[in-house]
């Protein structure tokens, strides 16, 4: 990343290119005395055809060291007007104290977003940025660490330090026999040699390993499987005299089982050397454990470990839109056959249907964060290649309907945004009262842009909306109130507090006055974008087992603001962070960490400024604390109380709106107001410390720096 500073304004254009009939000059400029973004204007010519539009960019602030929560990064777009402009434009960036004018030529494009070398000196200028802000120690570790993702080595970097080469065997008080279903059918020599060879080599020793050739066409497979069958008795063959793909060589597989427990391997997949002894030491410590699943990395095809999948733990919801369990699966076996194995005809997705179908026996779930299982990476596997099985995916949406009715669900599937995501659309089958809460002071503006989204969006009968006026004084307020009393009636009410700001008393005593059984958090300055909003929410809002229903918002540069929240993140290093929004910055369009962003799924939190929850739950544990968390935080601390009631909190990809984010509140820039979020920083270490160390719809192996769900090391 090539760097040019002066005058304290540190500065990079990233791209000039013609595009669409038009010209982008993409970069990003920082006042590094003040930390602060910049302006941007065109100086010495008429300034019509000109766009300039501000983005965030956290690949900067994480390469400089910095922590700016205003966008740093801009895209300047050009009309056709330009494409005949010679001369270059100036381009001047001012910040309160700074000012620079760079020169650009629009008439060749340039393009320097994906470079790689570094050179020295500009390492030393950003280097000395992040030392001058945080110290002699971070920045020794930011050095160690940034030599390790420069060589492209980070995940081997996590795999040294975090896996022993050999796991030593312990003595454990039980020590099942656990069965290995390995259906195979027209493999590679090779890689069906170093599957077997990976469960030969587990640490732990009282396996069976149950293997079933589908009557593959490849000649080597029988003598090879008869040869491993004569070395050791605990490896068992069958070969089938028909081909009956794969649903049936696994019930053939599970027939020949007798282990308590079951696990489940692919013929060219193989298994850490410790991945036994991982899920015999979690029997032990959860000794009525049904289910166990871990974490899976995949092996390209230069033979590399790549692509490690770090994932949370037990996220129902999660499940139900996307097969995130997946690898390394293991299950207690008379389950598995008191739901009657693999089902016939849904070949592709047989797993995902057995998954559904044994967590509904029971929930006793475990989750190991240790990457046990390596799928490999061939043409033919929807690792490296998901079009090559559209089938599956067709099965997996067939799977999610059956489960759904099998559920007495009355639901619609509908595929997402990615393969093999899936959105499940509930069907409510009253209509409950939906009271949408919304506090302001003045910003008459953003209340009717608001109120206008929501009524355009909407698509239901029962609903009132409860404007909470604190301390309004502009009569352009009252009009708009006037105006909304009239046209709305008894639909729309203002509850006057003439109080200090305190987001959490004014929300609990909108509540109070709420007549609906369901409700609805929104801020003065969301703009909903998403039609039937409310009946989609409101789908999941009426599930017994969910509590927080949040949604998708975005920054009016349609990047994500929110998408979940994950607890400790926030802090600049692994341990000071509260909470903070996970993939905040993507494009709407990127699909986030293994599609994260496409899947309704589980989250420890969701924001309030825009949040549908049952009025029962929300009361049951006393709503938003209006002592500790007057401003910040209290949606998260409401969340997580609800997780202690034993609820999940979703958030959908379905439902999105536009953020504008706290315009009536304002920034915190007094004395006061820091020390009043410190006050309220301190509180929730103090009252949740245990989750901000350890979200459980997160995954420890995840960094806590940033919201990029990095490898931590």
């Amino acid at each position: 990343m090539k760097i040019k500073k002066s005058h304290n304004i540190c500065y990079r254009i990233d791209k000039i290119a013609h595009v669409d009939e038009k010209i982008e000059v993409k970069g990003w400029g920082i006042d590094t005395e003040k930390l602060q973004s910049i302006s941007l204007s065109v100086m010495g010519k008429s300034s019509d055809g000109i766009k300039v539009q501000k983005e965030y960019r956290n690949d900067v602030l994480d390469f400089l060291g910095l922590s700016i929560e205003e966008p740093v990064g801009f895209t300047i777009y050009f009309d056709k007007t330009w494409f005949k402009y010679k001369k270059k434009v100036v381009l001047r960036m001012r910040s309160e104290n700074n000012q620079q004018d760079i020169y650009i030529k629009l008439n060749r494009d340039i393009d320097l977003s994906n470079g790689k070398k570094i050179p020295f000196v500009q390492g030393v200028i950003r280097g000395y940025y992040y030392l001058q802000r945080h110290g002699i120690k971070p920045f020794a570790n930011r050095l160690y660490t940034e030599l390790i993702d420069r060589f492209g080595q980070k995940y081997n970097h996590w795999i040294a330090h975090n896996e022993p080469p050999v796991k030593s065997v312990r003595p454990f008080k039980k020590n099942p026999l656990i069965s290995i279903l390995v259906p195979i059918y027209n493999v590679k020599w090779e890689w069906l040699v170093e599957c077997i060879e990976s469960v030969l080599d587990q640490s732990y020793t009282n396996w069976e390993l149950c293997l079933v050739d589908d009557c593959s066409d490849f000649q080597d497979i029988q003598p090879l499987l008869e040869k491993y069958n004569q070395n050791d008795k605990r490896i068992k063959v069958k070969f089938r005299k028909e081909n009956g793909h794969i649903s049936r060589a696994s019930n053939d597989a599970l027939s020949m089982a007798h282990g308590e427990f079951v696990g489940l391997l692919d013929h060219d997949d193989t298994l850490a050397p410790f991945a036994l002894e991982s899920v015999v030491e979690c029997i032990n410590q959860n000794e009525d454990v049904d289910i166990i699943y871990s974490d899976e990395d995949k092996i390209n095809q230069k033979g590399k470990r790549c692509q490690a999948f770090f994932k949370p733990d037990w996220s129902p919801d999660t499940l139900l839109s996307q097969n995130y369990i997946c690898h390394f699966l293991v299950v207690r076996r008379k389950i598995i056959n008191d739901v009657g194995g693999f089902a016939i005809g849904l070949e592709g997705a047989q797993d995902y249907d057995l998954i559904l179908k044994c967590t509904e026996r029971t929930t006793k779930i475990k989750h190991i964060p240790q990457i046990l299982y390596h799928w490999r990476m061939i043409e033919e596997s929807t690792a490296v290649n998901p079009e090559s099985k559209m089938y599956a995916f067709d099965a997996g949406k067939k799977v999610l309907e059956d489960t759904f009715k099998r559920r007495g669900k009355n639901v619609i599937v509908k595929e997402g945004n990615a393969l093999g995501t899936y959105i499940p659309y509930y069907t409510v089958a009253t209509n409950p009262k939906v009271s949408i809460i919304i506090p302001t002071r003045d910003h008459a503006a953003d209340v009717k842009l608001c109120i206008e989204s929501l009524l355009r969006t909407i698509n239901y009968d029962d609903f009132e909306i409860i404007v909470v006026d604190n301390n309004s004084v502009e009569q352009e307020t009252f009009e708009l109130f006037k105006h909304y009393e009239k046209y709305l009636e008894n639909a729309f009410k203002v509850l006057r507090l003439e109080i200090p700001f305190n987001y959490s008393q004014l929300n609990n005593q909108a509540v109070r006055l709420a007549r609906g059984d369901y409700i609805v958090f929104l801020n003065n300055d969301i703009e909903i974008l998403t039609p039937h909003w409310l009946e989609i929410m409101l789908g999941y809002a009426t599930q017994e087992h969910i509590a927080a229903v949040g949604a998708k918002l975005l920054y009016d540069d349609e990047t994500i603001q929110h998408a979940g929240v994950v607890l400790g993140l926030g802090g600049g290093s692994e341990s000071e962070g509260v909470a903070g929004h996970g993939h905040k910055g993507y494009a709407v369009t990127e699909h986030g960490y293994f599609n994260k962003l496409d899947i309704v799924a589980d989250y420890s939190a969701v924001t309030a400024a825009f949040l549908m929850i049952k009025k029962d739950k929300f009361i049951a544990v006393n709503g938003f604390d209006e002592e500790n968390l007057p401003v910040a935080f209290n949606d998260v601390d409401l969340c997580i109380k609800l997780l202690r009631k034993g609820y999940y909190n979703v958030c959908l990809p379905n439902v999105i709106a536009l953020h504008y984010e706290s315009k009536s509140r304002g920034l915190e820039n007094t004395k006061e107001k820091q020390q009043r979020f410190t006050n309220e920083v301190n509180y929730m270490k103090k009252t949740w410390r245990t989750y901000l160390q350890n979200d459980p719809f997160y995954n420890p192996n995840l960094s806590l720096k940033n919201e990029r769900f990095e490898i931590k090391v």
